[in-house]
């Protein structure tokens, strides 16, 4: 980092604090502010997301397995269908380790329904 760089992040680092502890200030409940975006998103990102993930990962990865290897030019020549037909659906959702898809997409809603109830 250049010297110009260095003074230029030192005080930006500063201002950056200033109007943090000015709003924290200003805001007489701002424990409660972050406590409501706390509840709110990050349950999500602990207790939905990587459940809803996992079971999109491993729908499309049982699904293409049918599918020719891929090579590079050929494109998506190599499917022997895509998601509007219903065998690709069948294929990804009952194939493979259907009991742990199904534990995912269970544990996510169950996730999704606590972060709607409130925690």
């Amino acid at each position: 980092m250049s010297r110009k760089g260095r003074y230029l992040w030192t005080v930006m680092v500063v201002i950056y604090w200033a109007l943090a502890f000015i709003v924290g200030s200003a805001i007489p409940q701002i424990q409660t502010i972050t406590g409501l975006i706390a509840a709110i998103a990050i349950m999500q990102f602990s207790y939905t997301f990587p459940f809803f993930l996992r079971f999109g990962y491993d729908v499309i990865t049982d699904a293409m397995v049918a599918d020719e290897a891929y090579s590079p030019g050929k494109g998506a020549k190599g499917r022997i269908d895509n998601w509007r037909q219903w065998s690709r659906w069948k294929r990804g959702l009952f194939s493979g380790r259907w009991y742990f898809k199904l534990f995912n997409l269970l544990a996510g809603l169950g996730g999704l329904a606590m972060a709607c109830l409130g925690q």
